[in-house]
């Protein structure tokens, strides 16, 4: 949207110094149903569910996106079991305990070349709508641990670590748990992308804070001494935050 969150909230904290001020004047009385009184008052009431609702989604996503991310590749405070060393795992114990020479050792040893995460600079926080650039690393990984999975059960008993987390059936249900999280990611970042477009209509849309600040200086303006009135000049005062 191009709009920071700290936009919002200076222009939500001007609007409602605004809107006291209004409230204060007894001459305030419109026949437009958007600036009467009572309505303004459920209207601040519902920018502030608005701008929760942002927030609350935001912070969802933010809760998947590191805790996929810390299952996912090896990085300093990744999860010793993340999806990255667990395929590194099953390639060692290829490679020693069955044979270097086995297809699925030499499949498995190029993923891991392949494995190479790119982020954005800030991860966590999703610009407007759509996948981030680092999403394609995420289902890159997810599609090497399906393969990897398909190609340690295709070497059946011979497969058989001692290691409970790379095991066949094991390692199979936690690719599936991946794969369930990156669905996740994506209905979250759609969820926050929903809420800061439903947010901003409120803001910038039919009805919304700017077009209920201009109307109330319009209808201001409409009394004695017009836009030179006290009132009206301090309305303005507020809601530009001077």
């Amino acid at each position: 949207m191009g709009i920071s969150q700290r936009s919002f909230e200076v222009l939500f904290g001007r609007f409602q110094d605004g809107d006291t001020y209004i409230q204060s004047l007894t001459i305030f009385d419109p026949t437009k149903a958007i600036i009467k009184k009572a309505n303004l008052t459920l209207f601040i009431a519902d920018v502030i569910l608005k701008d929760k609702a942002v927030n609350l989604a935001l912070q969802a996503y933010r809760d998947a996106v590191a805790e996929r991310k810390a299952l996912s590749f090896k990085y300093p405070k990744c999860d010793t079991n993340c999806l990255e060393n667990r395929i590194r795992n099953i390639h060692s114990f290829i490679g020693s305990d069955i044979s270097k020479d086995k297809a699925a050792y030499k499949l498995i040893g190029g993923f891991i070349k392949k494995i190479a995460p790119v982020y954005k600079k800030d991860p966590l926080l999703p610009k407007g709508s759509g996948k981030s650039p680092s999403e394609k690393s995420y289902v890159a990984l997810n599609g090497y641990g399906t393969q990897t999975s398909e190609l340690i059960n295709a070497l059946g008993i011979e497969y058989a670590p001692t290691n409970t987390y790379i095991e066949a059936a094991a390692f199979g249900t936690f690719v599936n748990d991946m794969i369930a999280r990156a669905k996740l990611v994506s209905k979250l970042e759609g969820n926050h992308s929903d809420a800061v477009k439903i947010r901003y209509e409120i803001y910038h849309g039919k009805d919304g804070l700017l077009e209920r600040q201009a109307t109330i200086k319009e209808y201001l303006a409409s009394f004695p001494e017009g836009k030179n009135s006290q009132n009206y000049i301090e309305f303005n005062r507020l809601i530009k935050g001077n």
